[in-house]
């Protein structure tokens, strides 16, 4: 191996670790980051095998703690995790797995649309009078965050028609 590739290899090996000092991150969101900042393609993969060897990538050990970071921080719906965790290629069955292991309950997830709707109706209701048109800016914001159907309309149907915020 050449001084230009050893020089190379560890500039890809500094780059990597420093943003994993940043957060964790899953094998192919790394790779693109990495890709981005301009390294080939064969110090990348290089790198990540030794990292995934050495254990310091592991993409089912990062899908279940961002999903229980986001669990404790964001009023989202399991669509909504499912989707961010593809967005930072996991793939669907370990992104799959660490959802079951975290959003294992409907309670919790209706739990959660209830504070996020919450939050959302005193801002909505302060700046209109018209129920149904709250409710219809609440159903929206609801889905974007993505709670299911079924959540939504039960969320929905809690919603206090005066000026006060459903209840917790």
């Amino acid at each position: 191996m050449s001084k230009a590739d050893l020089s190379a290899d560890e500039a890809c090996r500094e780059g990597a670790l420093r943003l994993l000092d940043l957060r964790a991150h899953a094998v192919s969101e790394l790779k693109t980051k990495l890709r981005k900042r301009g390294h080939e393609i064969q110090c990348v993969d290089s790198v990540l095998a030794d990292f995934l060897r050495v254990g310091l990538l592991d993409d089912q050990a990062f899908a279940r703690a961002f999903c229980e970071e986001r669990a404790r921080t964001k009023n989202i719906g399991r669509r909504r995790m499912l989707a961010d965790l593809r967005k930072r290629g996991v793939d669907p069955e370990t992104a799959e797995d660490a959802l079951a292991d975290v959003w294992d309950t409907g309670d919790d997830e209706f739990a959660r649309a209830r504070a996020a709707a919450t939050a959302k109706w005193r801002s909505v209701r302060r700046r209109t009078e018209d129920v149904r048109a709250a409710k219809q800016k609440v159903a929206r914001f609801l889905a974007s965050r993505g709670f299911p159907f079924d959540v939504l309309h039960q969320v929905l149907d809690e919603l206090d028609t005066g000026e006060q915020p459903i209840s917790s």
